[in-house]
């Protein structure tokens, strides 16, 4: 009994995916790398809110502010995209609003007015985040049951690319062309990326002749799977409302995910500050003030400073990959919960480094690197866990409820930045006032994970009859 249990926790922390689920696996990677909200909702502003306020001729307060009145309506109609998940076939929903993201960025890229970018900003919203946050969550769950921690470790590595590529790809078109064409190359394969979808990746993996999990079963655990996902549903809309863990896990994980979009979101203007910041400082301690507008242009303007600040952005991937794919093997390994937990102080710190301690190359490889390596976590763990609480058979119903909730708490973000920025007395304080805030919101994020369950065991049309932590 002992060597079966080991065997089946093995086979749980393996990354025996198979051929067509390894290309599964790249596919919801690259769906996570280029139409992801996480993206287009964070990484990309740091290129985005400058640009627009540009275009549209305002300042990036007003963008920031937009996109965070935006969020809030996107996440109100991201539970009725949820419900549709749960309603429908995944492959139906996931192909249409694939498209649908794909016009509207194309649309991004063009609107010329606060008004319509604000309107756009909430169906990219709910596109982006509707594929990535409920569709390829869903995928992973059909398709790797028991295995969905280190699938979604391997297949979140695409948030983390992002950065690198996305971005990179991103400003090379704007640099070459024009945001508006960015905006439609990025759409036109958002567009191919739905086609895809429909022809090759049916709702249920047995429709393709693939086994749940690659097959990785014993006889016994193939028994029970299937008598679990063809009978009736174990939980009822009204017993997960009144369940805490539907409460918890959404505002633990979404108080990190706002962290995680505000920490990105403005890192390469945020990075500029600090660099800048001693410059200043020593230019006022010369005591030549008649000069100083000149000196501190002079400083910036051969792009140095700037270019130092944006090549923070490439080492996110260098730590943020591993970090991906350890903690799916380290969720498998000792529970969601715990590395929830481990995940959540590590933002603590990074809000402590990057908010009040004194700014210098040691602080700041402590702000970087305690967030870069947990980012792609902060995408797998929320969607692994409920599905480890509440089981496949009834994941699609209950994580397209809980998506939205987890989804408005993120878009605090850019009204926490955009508030601290409008307040302070200078730029830097605004960030690093901001950052404190966030460190603060992952410090709740410990607690309100540590009182979550890891798994609620319990049978249709009854009472939970035990909740474990382990």
């Amino acid at each position: 009994m002992a060597n079966q249990v080991k065997q089946s926790e093995r086979r749980k922390t393996n990354f025996n995916f198979g051929v067509r689920g390894w290309l599964l696996c790249l596919y919801c990677m690259i769906g996570y790398m280029v139409i992801g909200g996480a993206f287009w909702v964070g990484t990309a502003q740091n290129t985005m809110v400058a640009l627009k306020a540009t275009q549209i001729g305002v300042d990036s307060a007003a963008i920031l502010g937009a996109n965070s009145l935006a969020g809030f309506i996107g996440a109100v109609i991201l539970l009725g995209v949820g419900v549709l998940f749960a309603k429908y076939k995944t492959r139906i929903i996931q192909t249409v609003l694939m498209v649908l993201c794909g016009i509207v960025l194309m649309w991004y890229g063009r609107v010329s007015s606060l008004a319509a970018y604000t309107v756009c900003f909430v169906l990219m919203d709910v596109t982006s985040n509707g594929t990535s946050s409920v569709g390829l969550a869903q995928i992973a769950n059909s398709y790797f049951p028991t295995k969905k921690g280190s699938f979604l470790g391997w297949a979140t590595i695409g948030s983390n690319l992002a950065a690198l590529i996305s971005l990179s790809i991103l400003g090379a078109l704007i640099a070459k062309w024009n945001v508006e064409v960015a905006t439609t190359c990025f759409g036109i394969f958002t567009i191919i990326m739905g086609l895809i979808n429909w022809f090759f990746i049916p709702s249920n993996p047995r429709d393709a002749g693939f086994e749940p999990d690659n097959g990785d079963f014993t006889a016994e655990e193939l028994a029970a799977f299937n008598a679990r996902m063809s009978g009736e549903p174990v939980w009822t809309m009204k017993e997960v409302l009144k369940d805490k863990n539907f409460w918890l896990l959404p505002l633990g994980y979404g108080l990190l995910f706002m962290c995680s979009n505000g920490f990105l979101s403005q890192m390469v203007p945020y990075q500029i500050e600090q660099i800048r910041g001693p410059i200043v400082q020593g230019l006022m301690a010369t005591g030549n003030f008649d000069n100083m507008g000149a000196a501190i242009g002079a400083a910036m303007s051969d792009g140095t400073i700037a270019a130092k600040a944006s090549s923070y952005m490439k080492i996110l991937p260098i730590l943020a990959l591993p970090g991906s794919i350890f903690s799916g093997w380290l969720d498998q390994k000792i529970g969601t919960r715990r590395t929830g937990i481990i995940m959540a102080i590590f933002y603590v710190i990074a809000g402590v480094a990057g908010g009040l301690l004194p700014f210098n190359t040691f602080t700041n490889w402590i702000f970087m690197g305690s967030f870069f390596f947990w980012t792609g976590a902060n995408a797998n763990l929320v969607m692994s866990h409920a599905g480890t609480t509440y089981g496949p058979r009834d994941y699609a119903k209950v994580w397209g409820r809980m998506a939205p909730l987890y989804t408005i708490i993120r878009v605090f973000a850019p009204m926490v930045l955009s508030i601290c920025l409008a307040r302070a007395a200078t730029t830097l304080i605004g960030y690093r006032t901001a950052y404190t805030v966030f460190g603060i919101a992952a410090l709740v994020a410990v607690i309100l994970i540590y009182f979550s369950d890891e798994k609620v065991i319990k049978e249709p049309g009854k009472a939970p009859t035990a909740r474990t932590k382990f």
